[in-house]
């Protein structure tokens, strides 16, 4: 007698590609909609979208191809742990994800920068095919609803969008009490920590004050910058000696070959990692492709000494020189309170 293929289908038979969804993403808000393709030789194509029906549209997103039995275990048991929803037609996933993504760019907000990346799974499937309609934003208007990695100034700067758009009255939003010190009633003064791990004496280097003016222009919310010397060169240099470091520990340990880059960034993730409590940490986790959520986790979980800037936000890197190995300079922006 045959055995039953992935979730009980007739070995050779080819699927329809489908979608998994929280069903109660209207409802609370946020959900993640997994889009999947089957393919030849058990092969899964997936696309995963952190969607805010809300208000801000694709948060996150990937492209993965897993074996089937991965990807029952590693994708679809960790989005959806305690039950897994009922399958519904990849039209129906895609013509969700693109609405919610055109809603919020309506609104003056851009998709995750990897959501070209995951819309690769809607090769071949048509969203027209889906009559259902979708209503975004909650009792008529946007609602955004602080997140777990939305620090006080990324907040202020999404309800100043929101404001500049909609003016005072055009939407509502839920600030936790609590969570990270941002209080609706209450502003603070957030600038920006600029440091160059080849800071030398004197005035700041012109490509460092370029490169922090640019990032206040962009992102609204900032007051002065302050430039960190040479103490900010040693936090600097001490993150380049760290990506290095866990550059060669993930090869030997997952055999990962990740750029400096690559590394910079989970360091970045991993710090803003650590500032969540337990449990919104767990869920910002549960949003993260495999390997790198199982290693955020494990690291995450252990004292890390290189993480020299207390609990300010770091808001974002520039790495100099990544094709010279040893030779990399790195500017680092981080909160300023």
């Amino acid at each position: 007698m045959s055995r039953g293929g992935f979730f009980g289908q007739t070995p050779g038979m080819a699927r329809e590609p489908e979608t998994y969804c929280d069903d109660a993403i209207f409802k609370t808000g946020i959900g993640q909609v997994v889009v999947c393709r089957y393919k030849s030789g058990g092969r899964v194509e997936t696309g995963s979208f952190l969607v805010d029906v809300y208000c801000l549209g694709v948060k996150d997103a990937f492209f993965r191809t897993f074996e089937e039995g991965e990807f029952r275990a590693d994708c679809l048991a960790r989005y959806f742990p305690d039950k897994l929803p009922s399958p519904k037609p990849a039209s129906w996933g895609r013509k969700l994800v693109e609405e919610a993504a055109r809603y919020a760019a309506s609104l003056g907000f851009s998709p995750h920068p990897d959501y070209k990346k995951g819309a690769r799974v809607f090769g071949g499937v048509d969203a027209a095919d889906c009559d259902e309609e979708f209503v975004f934003g909650n009792k008529g208007k946007p609602l955004y609803v602080q997140g777990p990695y939305d620090g006080g100034a990324k907040a202020e700067r999404i309800l100043a969008t929101l404001r500049a758009k909609l003016g005072d009255d055009g939407f509502h939003f839920i600030i936790p009490m609590g969570g990270d010190g941002y209080d609706d009633g209450e502003e603070q003064d957030v600038g920006i920590l600029a440091m160059d791990s080849e800071a030398v004496e004197g005035r700041p280097d012109r490509i460092l004050v370029t490169f922090a003016e640019n990032f206040r222009d962009q992102n609204e919310g900032f007051d002065e910058i302050e430039y960190g010397g040479k103490t900010g060169a040693l936090v600097a240099a001490d993150w380049l000696k760290q990506a290095r470091r866990l550059r060669k520990e993930m090869s030997a340990d997952s055999g990962l070959d990740i750029t400096i880059q690559d590394a910079i960034k989970l360091l970045q993730t991993l710090w803003n990692l650590r500032t969540l409590p337990a449990e919104d940490r767990a869920k910002a986790l549960r949003t993260m492709p495999d390997p790198i959520a199982g290693f955020l986790k494990e690291a995450a979980e252990k004292d890390c000494n290189a993480m020299p800037v207390n609990d300010r936000l770091i808001l974002d890197f520039l790495l100099l020189n990544a094709a010279s190995p040893g030779q990399e300079r790195l500017l680092l922006l981080a909160e300023s309170f």
